[in-house]
């Protein structure tokens, strides 16, 4: 067996295009972690009747591009970049990894959950639905 190309997801970096277009800045928060595109497609039932060896048949539907979540650093602050979001108007993102391999999606936040824990670092969680097919592309 060969060696794994397993790696960490350190050096992985959420970026929002700026009114540049083409061009991508660091979003403002501190990514703790962040899970990429969740796609799926919906199954749609085509069976009949006479359909072949009395078994069900399906076909592919639509491309669902799921949503993109992320935990970050939460500090407080009345410029958040993160609060700022929650009310803004669909944008384009990128997740960069450090590998040069970068996922690009257009979407809009629609959660965001600051948590405060006695003792330990504060946190949010962040939600971006996607618009549309999110593309991989190599940003070498």
């Amino acid at each position: 067996m060969a060696a794994s190309n397993a790696d960490t997801g350190y050096g992985v970096d959420l970026l929002k295009e700026t009114a540049t277009p083409g061009t991508y800045a660091s979003f403002g928060a501190e990514v703790i972690s962040i899970n990429p595109p969740n796609l799926s497609r919906t199954s749609i039932e085509r069976t009949h009747a006479l359909s072949p060896n009395n078994a069900k048949e399906y076909f592919g539907g639509m491309i669902e591009g799921g949503e993109v979540g992320l935990t970050v650093a939460y500090i407080p602050s009345d410029s958040d970049a993160v609060y700022a979001e929650i009310g803004a108007a669909t944008a384009n993102w990128q997740i960069l990894f450090d590998t040069s391999i970068a996922w690009n999606f257009a979407g809009f936040v629609t959660n965001y959950a600051p948590q405060a824990p006695i003792d330990d670092r504060m946190t949010a969680n962040v939600t971006i639905k996607i618009t549309g097919l999110p593309t991989l592309s190599d940003e070498s």
